[in-house]
């Protein structure tokens, strides 16, 4: 734990809280007054239709500020009433909707906008699609001209930011973490009956967003070429989203249904993941994914593709196998490689479960956070007494 007398108060900003990695973060950041002397106040703009994630909040200190919708601007007159009032030394805000509306609200108080940024906007509607060159561009102004410091989750992330103009100087890297659990080996055999796994067949899964992004279109093709060459395996994938139609029809016509469960959204994912053989990531865009980081400390053997901050996490051919992305093949003939394959299976399981243990645990990540924002205050609050 950091020494310092003195309390660094810090107002947390969030735009909505969907179920995801982004959740997970925010949750686990909430403990940074463990390691630092620092007062975290949490708030987070929510529409009521919008999906959210009780799992991760209900864990948190956290105060709903409920918005009618995202043209809603509302927030920002309450937001600066709470400035008003907390009188933060830093206003830590999340992905770019957080950061957009830190910004208005922060204007004449001349507190220092620092951020998290987990990735870019990835639109899942055509409406989204037509909004997203004017949410990039905003995003660099704001990146590159308003927040001070920010701390992104892998160093691709930092590549990106750097490649939007923003200065390197300013970007940290911290890799995610989650906690480690203790596992109960007897959830396994309830978890695989309960999605009617015959005895004798390997269960191959993802756990994710059924988003674009996740490519999950080319693990149902992945699925329609393994099953082709063995018949005793089975596959699940668990999570929601809006591709889920799309998906289930995509499976049908591949002729896979009998091969495949679409389990829903779960909140008790890492009880459900001790029901695999192997985990499966087919994204074509991760920054650094904590699914992936689930699959390694349930101590599972992997197969992922190679792209975004997956090759930070895993090291190909030791803590899993990495293959390139939109390819169902190599894709197969990884899942198939550790399938027919025990003692390769096993090393690389336990190899995951080791780095998970000793790089991405949420002790490791929110200590770092913590001196990371004990930092950014002492150097701005340097800044702020050298202008005066």
């Amino acid at each position: 734990m950091l020494n310092n007398t003195k309390q660094n108060r810090i107002i947390s900003i969030h735009w909505g809280f969907i179920p995801g990695g982004v959740a997970v973060y925010a949750s686990e950041i909430e403990n940074v007054s463990n390691y630092a002397p620092i007062s975290l106040k949490s708030y987070c703009l929510h529409a009521q239709k919008w999906q959210l994630d009780h799992t991760s909040i209900d864990k948190m200190n956290i105060v709903l500020l409920p918005i009618v919708s995202r043209l809603d601007l509302s927030c920002i007159l309450t937001l600066r009433k709470i400035l008003l009032k907390e009188k933060p030394d830093l206003i830590l805000a999340h992905g770019f909707n957080g950061v957009f509306v830190a910004a208005l609200s922060g204007v004449g108080f001349d507190i220092p906008i620092v951020s998290s940024w987990h990735g870019d906007y990835f639109p899942s509607t055509p409406a989204q699609k037509l909004r997203k060159p004017l949410f990039d561009a905003l995003q660099k102004i704001l990146f590159r001209y308003v927040v001070k410091d920010v701390v992104t989750v892998s160093r691709f992330s930092k590549e990106i930011l750097v490649s939007k103009g923003v200065d390197e100087q300013n970007i940290s890297v911290i890799y995610n973490g989650i906690p480690d659990i203790e596992y109960l080996p007897e959830k396994r055999e309830e978890i695989r009956k309960s999605l009617g796994v015959p005895d004798g067949c390997f269960l191959v899964g993802t756990a994710c967003r059924l988003a674009s992004q996740k490519g999950l279109q080319w693990f149902l093709h992945t699925i329609a070429l393994i099953v082709e060459i063995r018949q005793d395996v089975r596959f699940v994938i668990w999570g929601d989203g809006p591709l889920k139609n799309q998906l289930l029809t995509l499976a049908q016509s591949l002729g896979i249904n009998g091969y495949i469960t679409f389990a829903g959204y779960r909140s008790d994912i890492a009880l459900c993941l001790t029901a695999l053989d192997l985990f499966v990531m087919s994204s074509f865009a991760e920054y650094f994914s904590i699914a992936l980081l689930e699959a390694m400390r349930a101590g599972l053997p992997i197969v992922a593709t190679r792209v975004g901050g997956n090759p930070e996490a895993i090291e190909d051919m030791v803590h899993g196998i990495l293959v390139p992305f939109a390819d169902p093949q190599a894709l197969a003939n990884g899942v198939l490689t550790l399938l027919s394959d025990e003692k390769l299976r096993r090393n690389m399981a336990i190899q995951a479960r080791e780095r998970f243990q000793a790089e991405f645990t949420s002790e490791k990540m929110v200590e770092k956070t913590a001196q990371w924002l004990m930092d950014c205050n002492r150097r701005h609050t340097s800044l702020l007494a050298g202008e005066a």
